[in-house]
């Protein structure tokens, strides 16, 4: 649990502002992504698939960004693609800018909390109301 607190503050820590920018075009699948690697954590406004381009609102801004076949997508620990990702869901993007141009180098998207398992409730009463001698009067 501690550990886990650990990394959680290390990688809030880690936030800083970015520049919205709009996605001209998107980087070849091979091109490799270079560059330092910001953070920013939000909610899906918009998917475009054809295009690879996805917008997110952090805060009170939107922000627009690539997301080239490179890009790491998860949920959890399992493997995700852009095809899973959806309107209104909350993801954390690790990006670099060049140029003025955000492209996404990580997504992780959140997964959907556990449910605790549904109450037991109590065998129902029997219907025999008669009473037991010498009880109830």
């Amino acid at each position: 649990m501690r550990q886990g607190a650990v990394v959680v503050i290390s990688f809030w820590l880690g936030f800083s502002p970015l520049s919205v920018s709009t996605a001209e075009e998107a980087l070849p699948e091979s091109a490799p992504i270079k560059g330092k690697i910001t953070y920013i954590k939000g909610e899906v406004t918009a998917v475009d698939p054809e295009s690879r381009v996805v917008k997110i609102k952090e805060r009170d801004r939107e922000v627009v960004f690539d997301v080239p076949g490179q890009t790491i997508m998860t949920a959890g620990r399992e493997r995700r693609s852009l095809a899973d990702l959806k309107t209104g869901d909350k993801v954390v993007v690790g990006m670099t800018e060049k140029e003025g141009k955000l492209t996404a180098r990580s997504i992780r998207m959140a997964t959907a909390a556990r449910k605790a398992p549904a109450p037991t409730s109590p065998p129902p009463a029997s219907e025999d109301k008669t009473l037991i001698e010498g009880e109830g009067r």
